[in-house]
């Protein structure tokens, strides 16, 4: 991987690893919660209106795209635009996710709904917020989401699996 590249590095290695990625909320989302399980991403998040967003990510992505490293398809057919990210070329990569290969598939076969909300379950873990209260504020920061318990439920479920199957932890992170 040449010097130019190395500071796309994961993210390079993670479109080789999902071949594909539908939507920007999904990569963003992908991309939070793995660096919250300790992948070395370097971008960092604040809350925004459909979760954690990095400002970072979205400007690497347009630079991949204009150096002609990744594809960027739109889709116009419904009320909003969608976007699906692959790789345009084969490049060597660094290998650091590897450890994190059946996760991103398992992330990557997630709804972007559902990656939303588990990523804003980290991030007010982060901020120290016990369940109860994270519940609360997702009724809250979300309420035009519509979350069911049993989309939240099923969000902390997802959670304890990657905990329990893959032995990573959510760490701290901003």
């Amino acid at each position: 991987m040449s010097d130019t590249l190395k500071e796309y590095a994961n993210i390079i290695e993670l479109l080789n690893i999902a071949g594909e990625i539908d939507g920007r909320k999904k990569i963003q989302k992908i991309v939070y919660i793995l660096k919250s399980l300790g992948a070395n991403f370097v971008e960092n998040f604040y809350f925004h209106y459909y979760g954690p967003y990095s400002d970072t990510l979205t400007i690497e992505l347009e630079e991949l795209k204009m150096m002609n490293i990744i594809e960027e398809e739109k889709n116009d057919s419904g009320l909003f635009p969608k976007y699906r990210y692959k790789l345009k070329k084969e490049i060597d990569i660094q290998h650091n996710l590897d450890k994190y290969r059946d996760l991103i598939e398992k992330l990557n076969n997630q709804k972007s709904r559902f990656l939303e909300l588990v990523s804003t379950i980290i991030y007010f873990e982060h901020e120290g917020y016990p369940k109860d209260k994270i519940v609360n504020k997702i009724k809250i920061v979300k309420s035009d989401k519509n979350y069911t318990d049993e989309e939240i439920d099923s969000a902390f479920d997802f959670l304890k699996v990657i905990h329990d199957e893959y032995g990573f932890d959510v760490k701290r992170i901003k």
